[in-house]
């Protein structure tokens, strides 16, 4: 015996098999005479895999023995029964994966979850006993209502205008992950994709009722998710959490970039700090001065009896997170049907993409509804505000009322000295 090669946790099946190349590089240098194995499926069920072992058993005289018998690959009897051997072992994969494909089809259907692994934020009460590892086991149909909270609090907020990055270093202030760690970016983009949240289990694509309380609506989760995939497409690299007002807000009137901030410069100036151009770098403006003028004007607004009266009259949305999931059902469903039908000579692969650009193009729509629905939510929270409240609120819920309210664009100034030039701002009403 020169070597054993053990692959307990590795499929022969799917994935890949390190121990199982560093044996087939053993045999190449001519290191090994015999391959022993426990059956032939145990060394490989994948027809390509056992054609690569027929080669390499020609070229170096490698035999092949198992506790049913011996393999003799070196004539095409013994070639024929290693691949009848490898296709009935590939049958039973297939039939294997089937079964259990049939099985996790029946509990989604009952609302029950499929799979096991680590305890699912908001869920898992200890149920007094221990797995199979000795770890403590949790019943997930019940929630924890401390995390529960949070959660629904989270969304809240992201749908109340907050920045994903505002909420996780909120989330880390008041909670921690269910293994106990730190909130991520992607660790809360986890959770909130996960449709277990809303009390539904997602399987082959298709949604079912769980058999556990959602946290949040069907319609929040889809809202939140919706509102996610906006926010990656605008800006997929989101970074830090918002620090000042108007970056990416205020406009500059030369070139129509949006602005970003920097340190203003001086000895006598060390924590004053710049709005600028990046781009034609022809506009600058003191972030503290520009600040305060936008927000005496937004401030001016949310107070107008007339912007109030207009907010009264907007109709809130609530549905739209539950029609975009049914077009995407409905997009999957006709995806696969006219697939099912791409062979047909009469069937054109236009159709297919019409089909499927008149799904996206519904989709976008509703999307951008939904970011709407979250700037209009974020404006009538904030109507008559005093200053107080003003400084109270998150600054990206502020930054999201200031979008929607103005669209703010600065130009250079020729003025010199103490004072604020309002001349050389613009502020458009959008509404």
């Amino acid at each position: 015996m020169v070597r054993v090669f053990t692959e307990n946790d590795t499929s022969a099946t799917n994935g890949t098999r390190p121990k199982y190349k560093a044996m087939m590089e053993m045999v190449e240098r001519g290191d090994a005479e015999v391959i022993v194995a426990w059956h032939v499926d145990r060394l490989t069920r994948k027809l390509t895999e056992l054609e690569q072992i027929i080669e390499l058993a020609e070229r170096t005289k490698v035999k092949i023995a198992t506790v049913s018998g011996d393999l003799d690959l070196s004539n095409d009897g013994g070639r024929l029964v290693g691949r009848i051997l490898a296709s009935v072992a590939r049958g039973e994969v297939e039939r294997k994966s089937a079964r259990q494909k049939a099985a996790n089809q029946q509990k989604a259907e009952k609302g029950e979850a499929i799979g096991g692994g680590k305890r699912p934020y908001g869920f898992g009460v200890p149920t007094g006993e221990t797995g199979r590892t000795g770890q403590p086991t949790y019943d997930t149909t019940k929630l924890v209502p401390e995390e529960a909270q949070f959660l629904r609090e989270a969304v809240e907020r992201l749908l109340g205008g907050q920045t994903q990055a505002s909420v996780v270093r909120w989330l880390n202030e008041v909670s921690v992950t269910s293994q106990g760690n730190r909130w991520t970016s992607k660790s809360l983009q986890n959770l909130l994709k996960s449709p277990r949240i809303a009390g539904l289990i997602s399987y082959e694509g298709q949604l079912y009722d769980a058999e556990w309380p959602g946290i949040i609506s069907e319609d929040q989760w889809e809202a939140v998710n919706a509102l996610m995939e906006r926010r990656a497409i605008e800006n997929p690299y989101p970074g830090r959490a918002r620090r000042y007002l108007l970056t990416g807000v205020a406009e500059c009137s030369e070139c129509g970039s949006t602005l970003r901030c920097k340190p203003s410069g001086g000895k006598n100036r060390k924590t004053a700090r710049l709005y600028y151009c990046h781009e034609c770098r022809k506009v600058a403006r003191n972030v503290e001065r520009l600040d305060a003028y936008v927000v005496g004007r937004v401030l001016h607004l949310l107070n107008d009896p007339r912007l109030i009266e207009e907010l009264s009259n907007v109709a809130s949305d609530p549905g739209l997170g539950a029609e975009i999931a049914l077009l995407q059902q409905r997009k999957a469903d006709a995806k696969e049907h006219l697939e099912n039908l791409a062979d047909h000579p009469t069937l054109s692969a236009d159709v297919i993409v019409r089909a499927m650009e008149s799904f996206d193009k519904r989709i976008e729509e509703l999307r951008e509804r939904i970011a709407r629905t979250v700037e209009e939510r974020a404006v009538i929270q904030a109507a008559g505000f005093t200053k107080e409240q003003w400084d109270d609120t998150a600054i990206d819920v502020k930054s999201v009322v200031v979008k929607a309210l103005f669209r703010v664009i600065v130009k250079p100034t020729m003025k010199r000295g103490p004072g604020f030039d309002e001349s050389a701002v613009r502020m458009e009403r959008r509404r």
